[in-house]
């Protein structure tokens, strides 16, 4: 019996939650993507993610988080695509919508610290920078949606934390 292979590993506990949950077919996938969430968003907390916390000028830092993120969530909604319809909310509930809302954060965050820094440079970029940030915005609330519409309004409000300062989920 490998490391992972053991009941007291997480990646042994996340495959067989998400077999449980999900069917057999799509719990190495799960769990995979499981696990590189809890990696990235390990990495820190959301709310102490600030415009200076990732370089966006060194060794491609900025834009190195935001691939990993959007490769996940990628990985994220092509498992959802593939589940059964019955499966789907709570898939959403308890995988897709915590990494699509991270990567999110991670792009408005980091979309931020481009949009000053090149508007300090003085390159027009700035305003497009700017507009991706805007979109990001509006996407936070068209998740927040989705989120309270699902199941005809089940978990309506579960989101409304603060976060971004006063918007909500």
């Amino acid at each position: 019996m490998t490391l992972y292979a053991q009941p007291n590993s997480t990646a042994w506990w996340l495959q067989q939650w998400a077999g449980r949950e999900f069917g057999n077919e799509h719990a190495d996938i799960i769990s995979t993507v499981m696990m590189r969430y809890s990696n990235l968003a390990g990495k820190r907390k959301f709310e102490l993610v600030e415009a200076s916390t990732y370089s966006v000028i060194n060794y491609d830092e900025g834009d190195s988080i935001l691939a990993e993120w959007r490769d996940l969530s990628k990985d994220a909604q092509s498992v959802y695509d593939a589940l059964a319809d019955w499966t789907r909310p709570a898939f959403f509930e308890m995988v897709l919508h915590p990494i699509l809302a991270g990567g999110n954060h991670y792009e408005i965050i980091i979309g931020s610290a481009k949009n000053q820094l090149y508007a300090f440079q003085g390159r027009n970029s700035a305003n497009t920078i700017a507009d991706h940030v805007l979109n990001r915005w509006q996407y936070d609330r068209t998740l927040k949606t989705w989120y309270d519409e699902l199941l005809g309004g089940k978990w309506k409000h579960m989101m409304d934390q603060t976060h971004f300062y006063n918007n909500y989920w």
